[in-house]
């Protein structure tokens, strides 16, 4: 059985060295867990805590190990503001993307289950890691760096088809009206373009009228999450930090990946998601060129592209026209947006918001284009 509450305290610190021991944190876990025991989502094994402040903040968030076969992933809101959206998500709940009995290709879309005020658990598998973890890992966070980014391909391919099939079953039935026609993300970069409309990452707007073609996309872009004439259903985040993947040697060939973290799920253009995922593919390529790791880099890059191709062959109905660009142009809202996310959180990181915001108009250079960034 899962420990009492009162014995995770030194779980939590020890599965979370740089967290510190703050009794409020304890006692949030202690009540989820809780939580999950009632709705019979927690059974059996001990209880591992791994807490994650890096969610942007806004967002923290736990995996609780119930068992060897299973686990439950855990979003607990502690940003107020985020509230009020997650809970009209789950008034249409109906409608959001579930594939636990049935999954595509090993790909499981695992909507949220409410267990306590603000706080939403997701079913996953037994061995199941954060993609996110597994990147950071791989470049060279709290170890070696990995050489070998051929993985990461087949994987990204898989996630593209399953965002494919996401968006074409979802167009042109209830969904429309049913999900929000905005998202945090694109409120936050309303702030930062938008006349007269505050935001609590000024460096950031600042610093963007230095990159008017960026600046421009940015604009076109939310005009266009708003007022896509056809919009499908959105993850909002389709992004390596809420998708968990299956990290045992023994399922290294085809591992079950879980999407999860549907809070932030919207009615807008597909070419929102399919940027989304390629920004913070783009992000991290960055980073690693700026660790001069150039495996990573280029393995990155690639997985953009395979993820992208898979996307666009996984149906026979013809894109919008443009899409190629447009995903570019999300993909750069993406990275701006993390920038403004992370000044609103942790603090300005200084030379760091105009070095991304460049990687960022740089998606949208005529040299480069979009359909060569996606392989399109």
């Amino acid at each position: 059985m899962i420990p009492a509450p009162t014995s995770l305290n030194n779980r939590l610190v020890n599965a979370t060295p740089n967290v510190p021991n703050d009794s409020g944190a304890i006692a949030i876990v202690e009540r989820i867990v809780v939580a999950l025991r009632r709705a019979g989502l927690a059974a059996g094994g001990e209880a591992v805590v791994e807490r994650d402040h890096m969610a942007g903040g806004a967002v923290e968030w736990w995996l609780l190990e119930g068992s060897a076969e299973s686990r439950v992933w855990v979003q607990y809101l502690s940003d107020r503001r985020l509230r009020p959206a997650a809970t009209r998500v789950m008034r249409a709940s109906n409608v959001l993307p579930n594939s636990a009995v049935a999954p595509r290709d090993g790909v499981y879309l695992v909507a949220p289950v409410p267990v306590a005020p603000a706080t939403y658990a997701y079913p996953v598998g037994a061995g199941a890691e954060l993609f996110a973890a597994m990147l950071l890992r791989g470049l060279g966070v709290g170890g070696a760096p990995r050489q070998d980014w051929l993985w990461l391909l087949p994987l990204c391919a898989r996630l593209g088809a399953a965002l494919r099939d996401v968006h074409e079953v979802s167009r042109g039935t209830h969904t429309r009206p049913a999900l929000p026609r905005a998202n945090d993300v694109t409120r936050r970069v309303r702030g930062l373009i938008g006349a007269g409309l505050t935001t609590d990452a000024a460096s950031v707007r600042d610093t963007l009228a230095e990159f008017p073609r960026l600046r421009a996309a940015l604009i076109a872009s939310v005009r266009r999450f708003y007022r896509d004439p056809d919009p499908a259903t959105l993850h909002g985040r389709y992004a390596p930090g809420q998708i968990l993947v299956d990290a045992r040697p023994e399922s290294a060939a085809l591992p079950e990946v879980h999407v999860a973290g549907w809070l932030e799920a919207a009615s807008g253009p597909p070419a929102y998601d399919a940027g989304y995922f390629i920004g913070e593919l783009m992000e991290l390529a960055v980073f690693a060129a700026g660790m001069r790791h150039a495996a990573a880099e280029h393995g990155l890059r690639m997985a953009a592209r395979e993820f992208y191709n898979a996307y666009v062959s996984r149906s026979a109905a013809t894109l919008p026209e443009g899409f190629a660009e447009h995903a570019a142009e999300f993909a750069a809202l993406k990275i701006v947006e993390h920038v403004a996310r992370f000044v609103r959180y942790f603090g300005d990181p200084g030379p760091e918001v105009a070095r991304l915001l460049r990687a960022a108009d740089s998606l949208l250079c005529p040299d480069q284009g979009p359909r060569r960034m996606v392989g399109g």
